[in-house]
């Protein structure tokens, strides 16, 4: 479980206690998906799944100064599958 000091302090979160829930909801997607491995890795991108499902599912696609939110059609937001996969913490059949 990520704890609300480290989304506040460490990783700079945007969101008050009120995301405390959507971090246990998070880190139980996150975990289900991802191979055991460093926890700042795995805390990093719990909290930017969280961020996603406080902001209704949205996933910030952004290229050079162009940026649009789109929906999320799978379990786990681009971003913090991004932060996954450049780990090497995501299992194979992650889609």
């Amino acid at each position: 479980m990520i704890s609300y000091a480290y989304y506040r302090d460490t990783f700079g979160g945007r969101y008050t206690e009120e995301i405390v829930p959507w971090l246990r909801r998070a880190f139980m997607l996150i975990d289900a998906q991802t191979l055991a491995a460093d926890e700042e890795d795995i805390a990093d991108a719990v909290c930017v799944q969280a961020e996603a499902m406080m902001d209704g599912g949205l996933t910030q696609v952004r290229i050079g100064d162009y940026s649009e939110s789109r929906p999320n059609d799978s379990l786990i937001c681009g971003e913090a599958r991004a932060l996954l996969e450049g780990a090497g913490l995501c299992y194979r059949g992650v889609s």
